[in-house]
């Protein structure tokens, strides 16, 4: 699943449960959870390591279908450029959403 936040970071969550998050300076930051681990460890690059090479390049697909040739403007707090999708859940009436900084953002289907 791919998307955008509104401080201008693109994302995937990958169906292995990991994340690539790009922020608005092309950093990259990679999480992973370890074993039976609560938390995601964190890998920062520019140039992606080999192990994830193939995942930069499905988030850079993802970001220009979403960007594509739209202008955007940040309106997110600078602060919050660590922010990235930790979970998520879709069903038959809704798409949930938790973040890293504890936010749950629900989207119901009308």
């Amino acid at each position: 699943m791919g998307y955008l936040l509104s401080n201008l970071s693109t994302g995937v969550f990958f169906n292995d449960n990991t994340k690539l998050i790009q922020d608005d300076h092309k950093n990259y930051y990679y999480y992973e959870r370890q074993g039976a681990d609560k938390y995601d460890t964190l890998i920062k690059f520019n140039d992606p390591p080999l192990k994830v090479e193939k995942k930069v390049l499905i988030h850079q697909r993802f970001a220009r279908y979403i960007i594509g040739d739209n202008e955007i403007s940040l309106s997110g707090d600078p602060s919050d450029k660590q922010v990235y999708v930790k979970k998520w859940v879709k069903t038959p009436h809704a798409i949930m959403f938790k973040l890293s900084n504890h936010t749950v953002q629900v989207i119901f289907k009308d």
